[in-house]
């Protein structure tokens, strides 16, 4: 049995799809899903169970925190978009454009940990300092999601998070960054993995 684990649907869905497109891996192994949730302070203790509690966790990946306890294999990328509340002027809005931003707070995981976020920010700074960044930590949890709607700014988010938080839509925004995805597991797998 090998046991995955995934906060988010599309991710979980996506590595499923996969997963049974390959014959000899339904004969050989039994998947078990491992709900699990978490708060800020919780979200490591999760990485760090790789191998003990989760044989992979699938999802977003690209910080440094997260590569000291895992490895990883890419499936693809997620693209970065922008969440906000419903009641937000620019929700009617089918895409933003940059320019939307200008004079908005747009929360975002803090510089230092993330190297996709980092140029982000780097270049969101230097060519649009219009766009007022605003920290939340290294990793988003739910009171991140509820802070974006409770105090009606916009959080840089991806676009297969767009279900976490009922009160905000999740729009693409005219920019080409995006974030890697895969599977991630223990920094040496134990032998019923390598040898999958």
């Amino acid at each position: 049995m090998i046991h995955i684990g995934s906060s988010f649907l599309n991710s979980a869905k996506e590595f499923i799809d996969l997963w049974h497109s390959i014959q000899t891996l339904i004969q050989r192994y039994k998947l078990r899903g491992v709900p699990y949730g978490g708060n800020h302070d919780k979200i490591m203790e999760v990485y760090q169970a790789l191998g003990i509690k989760f044989d992979f966790l699938i999802g977003a990946f690209n910080s440094s925190q997260i590569l000291f306890f895992a490895s990883c294999k890419q499936l693809g990328t997620y693209n970065v978009c922008v969440a906000l509340p419903r009641s937000h002027p620019l929700a009617k809005k089918k895409k933003l454009s940059i320019t939307d931003l200008y004079n908005e707070k747009l929360l975002c995981v803090s510089s230092g940990d993330c190297l996709n976020i980092d140029d982000f920010r780097k270049n969101m700074q230097m060519f649009y300092p219009q766009i007022i960044l605003e920290d939340v930590g290294y990793f988003y949890d739910l009171d991140t999601f509820n802070r974006c709607e409770e105090e009606g700014c916009l959080l840089l988010t991806l676009d297969a998070w767009d279900i976490i938080h009922p009160s905000l839509i999740t729009l693409p925004v005219d920019w080409s960054y995006q974030m890697p995805y895969g599977l991630l597991c223990q920094k040496i797998p134990q032998n019923k993995l390598r040898n999958a």
